[in-house]
Order: C-alpha cells, then structure tokens, then sequence
C-alpha cells in the first residue's frame, strides 16, 4: 500500500501536527474554514480560505478555498462535478475562522473514493482502541444511553472495579491513592458497598452504558441541611455526554429527599472538573482543609437550583 493510500485507508493513526506550521508557510494569508452540511449537519472537510476565495465564494454561492499546497484558488467541485451550494457563511467569536453551511451537488465531497466515488465527507473513521475504524460520515453518534442506580450489596465487584480504574485514570480526583484501595480485602468492599446500599445517611451511584460501569459518584449526610458528593468520576470514553450532569442529578435527588438543602463538595485546585462544577451551579469559597502543598477548594450547590 503506497504511503497516501496508507494515510488514507489505513487504520494506523498518523496525525500530521506540522499541517499548520507548512500553512503559515504558505505565499498567502489564510484562515481554516469548516464545511458542515446543512442538512444532515455532518462536517464535511476542512479548509482555508483567503480574502479572495471568501470574496469569490460569497458572490458565486460555492464553496471556495485557497489551496495551500498547490496555492492556487480551489472552487470545490469545479474537476471532480461534487460542488458545494454555499448557504451561509458564519464566523467564530475571534473572527480567524469561518464554517460554510453547504448543500452537497453531487456524489461527496472528499477527494477519496469508495465503490469508486467520492465519499460524502473526509471524516470517514473514527478512533476506536488506538486504531482507526471505518464509519458511515452521514451518520453522527446517536445520543448515549445511560443508566444509573444505587450501588447494591451483591454488586461490591463492581464498586471495587470501577473505584480503582478511577484512580488509576484520575489519581489526583481522590483523597485515597490507588495503592491504599488496592490494599483493601474482599470483605471491605463487601463492607462498603452494603453500606452505602443500605444506611439512610450514605449512598453509592454507579452509571451503565451497555451493562459496563462508565461513571460514579458518592455521596453522605454531615447535617440534616447538608449533603456532601465525593469520588466523583466519569470514564474517559464517555465525557462530554453529559454524564457528569446525570451523576450529580442522582446524587442531588437522594439528598434532597433526605432533606438537604445544600450539596457540599471539595476539589484540588489543579482538578480540570472545576470548570465542570462551575458550569452546573456550585460555588467556590476557601477550604479549611487547603494548604499551600496541597490547594483544595470547597464547592456548593443550592439544591433550590436546577441543574
């Protein structure tokens, strides 16, 4: 297999990271320009575009770009017959990037075939395990599908599993270290996760995509008024689903029919679910507990407030 052919229709992955710094190379000033369709609203291809191109697109209607590598105005579809119908134009917040909402006339817009023609969209795989997997570019991932419920005694397996493949992920999440939860017997996790299946003032959420465990939360009474979430931990493959959003809903639903009115919580300063917890409600205020060493911040959410 030649090397683009590789590149191509391989399942090795080989980003090209020097893709921008050849472009800022280039004889002429550009900007990179999405295509979406606007109908499906796949993206199509990426692309760039100088003041002539967007000039010439926006007069014509058809998608148009400046080829870099060839430098040189690029009218999409004017060899192959596939043009771009050019429907809106939008531009990002700092103005240094464009998307073309298009309507596709003809068989794709990728320079690459399938069954010999074009295929519909250049984003035609998709990272799977380390690997590239070929998928269908109309079709966008369908909403995942979670579920959620309270740990069970019988499920202590699954708490143990899904506890410690957190902090091997996410080990500066947590107040106890991988090898401490590594050290616990077979009757502790047995232990905790009746516990929390059982006592009123505890309580143990594990979330299931397919039947695996994706995500967890923790959650304990300190007062009659007061809650607090703990080990908090959504499975890399499956954020930005909004399943955080639906752990915290859970453990806000047990503490409010418990009589809470306020969920407490702490996070290192240095934890990227900060923002994750701004973006759903909770307060920031200093923590007692921090130090210089170790900078923790105590969160809040007002269980008057939805999520």
């Amino acid at each position: 297999m030649s090397t683009d052919r590789q590149l191509e229709e391989g399942s090795e992955i080989r980003l090209d990271f020097e893709k921008l710094r050849a472009v800022a190379r280039a004889d002429h000033p550009v900007i990179p320009v999405a295509v979406q369709d606007v109908e499906s609203k796949a993206v199509l291809m990426i692309g760039y575009a100088n003041r002539e191109a967007i000039e010439h697109a926006l007069e014509h209607r058809v998608a148009t770009f400046w080829s870099t590598s060839r430098n040189e105005l690029w009218i999409k579809g004017n060899t192959s017959g596939n043009r771009l119908e050019l429907i809106d134009v939008r531009i990002n917040c700092e103005q240094n990037s464009l998307l073309y909402l298009v309507r596709l006339k003809g068989d794709g817009a990728c320079h690459t075939r399938e069954n010999d023609r074009a295929r519909y969209g250049c984003y035609y795989r998709s990272i799977r395990r380390g690997e590239l997997a070929f998928v269908d570019p109309k079709i966008l991932p369908a909403p995942m599908n979670f579920s959620m419920t309270r740990i069970r005694a019988d499920r202590w397996q699954i708490l143990k599993n899904t506890r410690l493949r957190a902090l091997e992920d996410a080990p500066y999440a947590f107040c106890t270290t991988l090898a401490e939860a590594r050290k616990r017997t077979d009757r502790d996790w047995r232990d905790m996760a009746r516990d929390h299946a059982t006592l009123s003032d505890r309580a143990y959420f594990i979330a299931y995509l397919d039947g695996e465990a994706c995500g967890m939360a923790g959650c304990y009474r300190t007062t009659p008024h007061s809650a607090v979430l703990t080990a908090m931990w959504v499975a890399p493959e499956v954020r930005g689903q909004k399943l955080g959003e639906q752990i915290v809903r859970a453990v806000v639903q047990w503490a409010k029919a418990g009589g809470a009115t306020t969920l407490e919580a702490q996070v290192r300063e240095d934890n990227p679910a900060r923002v994750f917890y701004r973006k759903i409600g909770f307060r920031e205020r200093e923590s007692p507990c921090s130090n210089a060493d170790d900078p923790i911040i105590s969160i809040a959410l007002d269980l008057a407030d939805p999520i």
